[in-house]
């Protein structure tokens, strides 16, 4: 079985309580950290 994640976006008020200035950060970081890991494919 395969796993992909979806990067949050802010359009589902998934974001909600990060500064939008530190919201591509924390985009960035999560697409990086499923990238290094075990996921098969990530989704924006």
């Amino acid at each position: 079985m395969r796993f992909g994640l979806l990067v949050p976006q802010g359009w589902r008020h998934d974001l909600v309580g990060i500064e939008p200035a530190e919201q591509w950060a924390t985009m960035s970081g999560l697409a990086t950290h499923a990238d290094a890991g075990a996921w098969e494919s990530i989704w924006v």
